[in-house]
């Protein structure tokens, strides 16, 4: 959201300690509140936004960070579980799921909760679907721990190699069908062939059955 309001050029609204900067008429202050307040409140849900409503831009900022920011322990526990529940499914997208792992462990060291480089190495394996399970096992065979980053360009060196591998069988069943078909034609044209030389062959008279008369 401060990404958001940062790019339309209302953070000012966010950030200003005084009410209004004494360059500004209380009326261009109003209008810029009241986009930047806008702005904001299009990315709450309706249980949130009934805790803000009346406030200023700057008001429902900071309750904001309150609310979702502090470092209570229920936020940690949201931000744990969040973490530990992610799951990548078959058939996601690996570069969003590393994203989404990413953004959970940088939310949780915003909380001063910090994971070593081999928790977060088997969290993130965890994490991966079933069909990762011999990557896994191979990936641990023999080490003693485990690095993070390591771990991520390994798993982003596996799942490209699987990819040029169903690429190439697909090349390759391509090929095949396109052979056979080839090849199919080839013997339908035989036959058809012989089909005309047997029927050649009977041909003659009618009445007397030779072809001289």
């Amino acid at each position: 959201m401060k990404s958001a309001s940062t790019q339309q050029h209302l953070h000012v609204v966010l950030v200003c300690k005084e009410m209004k900067p004494a360059t500004m008429t209380y009326e261009e202050w109003d209008v810029l509140d009241e986009l930047a307040r806008g702005a904001t409140e299009n990315y709450l849900a309706n249980e949130v936004l009934i805790n803000v409503m009346n406030d200023t831009a700057k008001q429902t900022w900071e309750k904001l960070k309150e609310m979702f920011a502090g470092k209570s322990l229920s936020n940690k526990l949201f931000l744990k579980e969040e973490l530990l529940n992610l799951r990548m499914e078959e058939g996601d997208n690996l570069m969003e799921h590393l994203s989404s792992f990413d953004r959970c462990v940088a939310d949780l060291q915003r909380m001063e909760v910090s994971y070593s480089t081999e928790d977060k190495a088997l969290m993130l394996l965890t994490s991966l679907p079933p069909s990762y399970k011999h990557f896994q096992t191979t990936l641990m065979y023999g080490k003693v721990t485990l690095d993070f980053e390591s771990v991520v360009q390994d798993i982003m060196s596996h799942q490209r190699m699987n990819q040029s591998s169903g690429e190439k069988f697909q090349r390759e069943g391509l090929v095949a069908k396109t052979g056979e078909r080839g090849r199919s034609k080839k013997r339908e044209g035989k036959k058809c062939n012989r089909g005309r030389s047997k029927s050649k062959a009977k041909e003659g008279c009618f009445e007397y059955g030779s072809k001289e008369h």
